[in-house]
């Protein structure tokens, strides 16, 4: 809860490779434009950050990463993989009692020096913390960043106290890996484009020929999620059945989707999960609430104190991206 005596706000919250650069970047930031895609895309966030003194340019994100934390994963931790479909919360102690200092999308390597009493300790952010041991897999190799391997970019936005009620809420944008780095001045400005589902990726990029025999469109969705890493979560009752379909010269990516539209349904990526669902249930679901949100987000532009951060076509993550687990 805010002072509802103080003006309303949003601020937002950045991780780069799962440290908090929140304070190291927010001096430099311009913009914040997170997309919520509702079909057949991927989400994305944009950043734009002045660099009159070349600080982006030059040294790039990794003087602010080091910065921002303040310590290193110990030598002797071993190496697991979130498991949890929907995310892993972590928190600041070993239970659920403790605060929750952020949270691990699907598949996100992480290291952990120890478990006790069900509870992992790992470093987030550059200090100890704990996530729950039962949603996490050991791997054999070294552990490797984003799960894709490229640079994960977290975002989140706090909206504190918009209807002067003391009110605040959290709009969890996801995990990104950044596609595209672009230059434009003077003044200087760099700006960062990340996406749910970059488009180098295997599952965009590599053609396929396949028979799919005695499958339902739920278990085909989970088994081209799976074989790229991702989660997969199939939110509606309709589940139709294919004696035999046949993908050719197709990406898995391109032929789920056409699945989907020959059975009316809808396909979405968004941190690190494939979302099968009912574009209509949805919207009628959370009409009141995006017209809610939509209306923080449409009067950012009146606040010139705050980043300039925008939110287009908030609708389906409503529905799942709070439930990260423990």
């Amino acid at each position: 809860m805010s002072d509802r005596n103080l003006a309303r706000r949003v601020s937002p919250r950045l991780f780069f490779q799962w440290t908090d650069v929140t304070q190291a970047v927010l001096p430099y930031l311009l913009a914040l434009v997170y997309t919520d895609s509702e079909e057949d895309a991927a989400d994305d966030l944009q950043l734009q950050l002045q660099d009159r003194d070349d600080l982006w340019l030059e040294r790039w994100m990794l003087d602010a990463v080091d910065g921002a934390a303040s310590g290193s994963t110990p030598g002797a931790a071993a190496n697991y993989k979130v498991t949890a479909r929907t995310g892993l919360n972590v928190r600041t102690g070993p239970g659920t009692g403790y605060a929750c200092c952020g949270a691990l999308p699907f598949g996100t390597p992480i290291q952990v020096s120890g478990v006790q009493n069900g509870w992992a300790k790992v470093r987030y952010s550059g200090r100890d913390a704990y996530v729950s041991a039962a949603y996490l897999e050991q791997q054999g190799g070294a552990a490797a960043g984003g799960g894709g391997g490229g640079f994960a970019i977290q975002a989140s936005l706090l909206v504190e106290n918009w209807h002067s009620d003391g009110r605040d809420y959290v709009l969890d944008c996801g995990q990104f890996e950044l596609a595209e780095i672009s230059g434009s001045g003077p003044p200087d400005v760099l700006t960062l484009k990340a996406s749910a589902l970059p488009y180098s990726t295997p599952i965009r990029q590599t053609p396929k020929s396949r028979v799919w025999e005695n499958y339902k469109l739920s278990g085909i969705a989970r088994e081209i999620a799976a074989a790229h890493g991702m989660a997969c979560l199939y939110l509606v009752d309709q589940d139709p059945e294919y004696q035999r379909t046949e993908q050719f010269k197709t990406s898995d990516i391109a032929f789920l989707s056409g699945l989907c539209h020959g059975a009316g349904l809808s396909l979405k990526v968004t941190n690190h999960m494939l979302v099968v669902f009912d574009q209509a249930s949805y919207v009628c679901m959370t009409a009141g609430a995006n017209k809610f949100l939509r209306r923080y987000f449409a009067k950012m532009r009146d606040y010139p104190a705050a980043p300039d951060i925008s939110c287009l076509r908030i609708r389906i993550p409503l529905a799942f991206t709070s439930k990260t687990v423990s």
